[in-house]
């Protein structure tokens, strides 16, 4: 997907191809996580927004928790250590936290 977006004029599209995969997928709170990461690498707004939605579907998923920490944690720091201290209370031994 990332592909698709090399200027402005395609924003719209990959917006519009990571809808129908979210849509399509199995798993739409990974979907979401992966959305994320699509808007990240092309530099997009509207990730955040994601991340929300995945930690939603999912709020015990250590991987959207520590996703949310990583992309909160210059901005609201207070913030990234909630998610932080919420994904060791569900996984104390991943060794990830």
């Amino acid at each position: 997907l990332p592909l698709l977006y090399r200027s402005k004029h395609d924003e719209k599209e990959l917006r519009t191809q990571i809808e129908k995969m979210i849509a399509a997928s199995s798993d739409p709170s990974f979907a979401h996580l992966l959305a994320f990461g699509i808007l990240q690498e092309c530099r997009l707004n509207g990730g955040q927004d994601h991340i929300a939605e995945a930690l939603r579907l999912s709020p015990d998923s250590v991987d959207a928790l520590l996703l949310a920490a990583s992309a909160t944690f210059h901005e609201q720091p207070n913030k990234s250590g909630e998610y932080l201290r919420r994904a060791l209370s569900i996984a104390p031994d991943d060794e990830r936290i």
